[in-house]
């Protein structure tokens, strides 16, 4: 792998992501043009390993939409093929391949999927998917269903439960910790005497210690309480404005800009909220996940502290001396230690609870989830076999009615792509693909519309459905194109690194790529 690139990884997923899309071992179910740009993407991102399983051979039209193969590769077996293209891309990388049905192994050996990370299920029938969405459940095994059919294309992630450690980690939010300072910062402030300081030392003043002894001047106005509204707040920055000598001050106006820090005491993110609500309904025990013994100590430090995160201990770029940033600087880095300490006692004495040894939970490890823990997610997808005709009585009313008025509604195009599954699993082929192409076609376009209509019948969404959409979609026959596939293994291979890294929030809906009009949406 290039080193420029590693290293691009390496800031944006950081060390530990790294590390685990290193160890990734992932099993692709077809060899078409979607499946292998997704392949392909994770292959020059570092992944352990891939397999690839097709019975098909390289035909002539495959040349027209896979960048995976050569005219040199017609007749030959296509998971052989597209597996030996891979491995040029990063040496590496271990690839693979077996020349069967994918239908076949998910019907006669299941367990042939327990041995990977990732399985990426592309034109398969939805009969098939739910069985191998079934299996990869009990492993927790993550799953990525995508279908490509003309200008359209979707995208669903199936798994069991998926927890994020950094919902952004280029989110660089610093808490400062003004609402309730600790004795180190409240000494450093009480050293800066303002009245007694001439015009230079005055402007090098950092703009935290003139919010907090703004605030000591505050509460002892009224009853030691903070800003706590709008004209409260408005009245603060008045009375901050106020000590300013000059106009020309920049640590004032950093200042003014940051009192948000003392106005509004820092609460927990709705992520996170529903992070500590899950664990609340979980007992403990050897095989839970390593992630809830961590949150467990963030839930007994916030009980401890009042509400209070772990202090990250990083401080913003301000106008003040290098001694007063460096002094600044060490008393935040100490605070946060002294924090993670605390949260590393709570996690252990839950793992010693559950039976598990105290140390298999490192010191270093505790530092940089408290660092990160404020963006903690939580998510759950439902059964595939719950969620198979994708436009559910929910769905539909959770959507407004005008997401269906127009022709090329996105959702139409959905509906369109549920009704060719369907067609699937009744006639064993894709609409379209009948022996007979004129009377075929005239055929399966009677069978689309008419299952087409069994799924939006009882919405009484009918007239919505056109019939020359009904008639491309026949047309297609359940082609692929090379720059809807594209697309979609980008975005395919972006969510799986996400679910992988754990880091950033991935598609919890089904996606749906509209290329006709350049969009995507989720429902």
């Amino acid at each position: 792998m290039v080193g420029g690139r590693y290293d691009r990884q390496i800031r944006i997923w950081g060390e530990h992501g790294q590390k685990k899309l290193e160890e990734s071992k992932v099993c692709l179910l077809n060899c078409g043009p979607t499946g292998c740009e997704t392949v392909k993407n994770l292959v020059l991102g570092g992944i352990a390993s891939f397999t690839l399983v097709d019975k098909d051979t390289v035909k002539p039209r495959d040349l027209g939409n896979n960048f995976m193969l050569s005219t040199t590769d017609v007749g030959e077996s296509r998971a052989k093929a597209v597996a030996a293209h891979l491995k040029e891309l990063n040496a590496a990388v271990v690839g693979s391949f077996i020349d069967e049905d994918p239908e076949d192994i998910v019907t006669d050996n299941p367990d042939f999927f327990h041995d990977f990370t990732i399985v990426i299920a592309t034109q398969m029938p939805m009969r098939t998917l739910m069985a191998l969405d079934s299996v990869c459940r009990k492993q927790n095994i993550i799953m990525i269903v995508m279908r490509s059919f003309g200008f359209i294309g979707t995208l669903r992630l199936c798994i069991r439960e998926h927890v994020i450690t950094d919902t952004n980690p280029g989110d660089n939010i610093h808490d400062l910790g003004l609402t309730q300072p600790w004795p180190e910062l409240c000494n450093f402030v009480s050293q800066f005497e303002l009245d007694t300081l001439d015009g230079v030392a005055f402007k090098g003043v950092p703009f935290i210690v003139l919010l907090l002894q703004a605030c000591d001047k505050w509460r002892a106005e009224h009853d030691s309480k903070l800003p706590s509204n709008t004209r409260e707040q408005a009245a603060f920055k008045h009375m901050l404005s106020a000590m300013r000598r000059t106009h020309d001050e920049e640590n004032f106006q950093e200042a003014l800009n940051a009192v948000r820090h003392v106005c509004k005491p820092k609460s927990l993110s709705p992520t996170l909220v529903k992070v500590l609500e899950e664990l609340a309904s979980k007992n403990l025990c050897q095989s839970t996940p390593i992630f809830w013994f961590k949150i467990s100590g963030i839930s007994a430090f916030l009980a401890k502290s009042g509400g209070m995160m772990p202090l990250v201990g990083s401080i913003p770029d301000m106008t003040c001396t290098t001694d007063c940033y460096v002094t600044l600087q060490r008393i935040y880095q100490e605070k946060a230690a002294s924090d993670a300490k605390v949260v590393e006692h709570y996690v252990q004495e839950a793992l010693v609870r559950a039976g598990r040894q105290r140390d298999e939970i490192t010191a270093d490890e505790v530092r940089t989830f408290c660092r990160y823990a404020s963006n903690a997610a939580f998510l759950r997808w439902r059964p595939l076999a719950l969620d198979s005709s994708l436009v559910r009585e929910d769905k539909i009313k959770s959507t407004s009615q005008g997401a269906w008025d127009y022709p090329l509604s996105t959702l139409t195009y959905l509906v369109l792509v549920c009704a060719s599954d369907a067609f699937f699993d009744r006639y064993g082929r894709l609409p379209g693909t009948a022996i007979d192409a004129v009377r075929g076609s005239k055929d399966d376009f009677i069978k689309l519309k008419t299952i087409a209509d069994e799924i939006l019948g009882d919405h009484n969404l009918n007239g919505h459905l056109l019939d020359n959409l009904i008639c491309e979609t026949v047309r297609g026959g359940g082609g692929e194109l090379h720059a809807v596939a594209s697309v979609l293994g980008a975005i395919g291979s972006q969510e799986i690194i996400k679910l992988v890294t754990k880091q950033f929030v991935p598609c919890e809906k089904t996606l749906i790529y509209n290329c006709v009009e350049c969009t995507t949406m989720t429902c």
